[in-house]
């Protein structure tokens, strides 16, 4: 089956919040992939069969199972996802600091986790899992999520002025500032600043930051498969060579020669190539 990609970006007044509805039919070859962290917040629907599987790096044998749409938090570290799952699966991806509208709780609150949305929305999260799954076009699809979190928008409020400042100053893709000297620029109590910036991106600053630098260490690997580690290192802001191993191994679980092996088809997704079925991978269930 070849690989179909599907991405829309909604108009104002929703593009406040969400980047983009995507919806993807990928048949990977292998079971699972290690998803690295993004410090961003994510909705998922299986638009296939309704479930979706998440997975423990350490405990491939114990897949939490969730019935219907699931909400991942911002992560600072690896998971694992069930591929099978890629055949037919939409995705809304937030704006960094802005999902706390739509999603309805603080955001710390879901940090490293999956929550079902049913958890979060009730009723509600189950209807657009039938409205997605009776769609017959990508585009229909994207169109009837945009108009379920269109109307979730009334009377909700946007991240903490603070915070919104903060994430563009900690995401600058040339040379990002400091969490010291962002946090002094926010104008609040160093305990205030981390308390609205966790609420409303899910990590506390620092881990956000490390997640960033991550990030662009990660683009890097895959955009310049050839070049140094240690000129990547620094590139990406890291003091040298052992810094960036220790770092990218702490994020990610695995080294970044081990990254670059792997070559999954998107930067954030490692195939796991040395487990050829899910049960191979300790007995999770498919």
């Amino acid at each position: 089956m070849a690989a179909k990609f599907y991405r829309f970006v909604p108009k104002a007044p929703l593009a406040r919040c969400v980047a983009s509805i995507w919806y993807g039919e990928n048949a990977a070859p292998h079971a699972l992939e290690r998803f690295l962290p993004t410090g961003e917040v994510d909705l998922i629907v299986n638009v296939r069969d309704g479930e979706l599987r998440r997975y423990e790096v350490t405990a491939l044998e114990s897949p939490r199972r969730f019935a219907g749409p699931v909400v991942s938090g911002a992560h600072c570290e690896p998971y694992v996802i069930d591929t099978a799952q890629q055949t037919s699966l939409l995705g809304v991806r937030f704006k960094v600091g802005c999902a706390r509208e739509l999603i309805g709780v603080p955001l710390d609150l879901l940090g490293n986790a999956h929550v079902a949305l049913s958890d979060l929305w009730g009723a509600a999260a189950l209807a657009l899992q039938d409205s997605v799954m009776q769609a017959r076009t990508p585009e229909e699809r994207c169109a009837r999520v945009e108009r379920s979190l269109l109307a979730r928008l009334s009377g909700a409020r946007g991240p903490h002025p603070a915070v919104a400042r903060a994430v563009s100053a900690l995401m600058g893709a040339e040379d990002p500032s400091p969490v010291m000297a962002v946090a002094r620029a926010s104008g609040l109590s160093a305990r205030r600043f981390i308390e609205v910036f966790r609420r409303d991106v899910g990590l506390a600053p620092k881990q956000f930051s490390r997640v960033m630098r991550f990030r662009r260490a990660v683009r890097l690997l895959a955009g310049a498969p050839r070049a140094s580690l240690a000129s990547l290192a620094l590139e990406a802001g890291y003091c040298d060579q052992a810094h960036f191993t220790r770092e990218f191994k702490e994020l990610s679980g695995i080294s970044p020669a081990a990254y670059r092996a792997a070559s999954g088809a998107y930067d954030n997704h490692v195939p796991m190539l040395g487990v050829k079925s899910v049960q191979d991978g300790g007995g999770a269930g498919s």
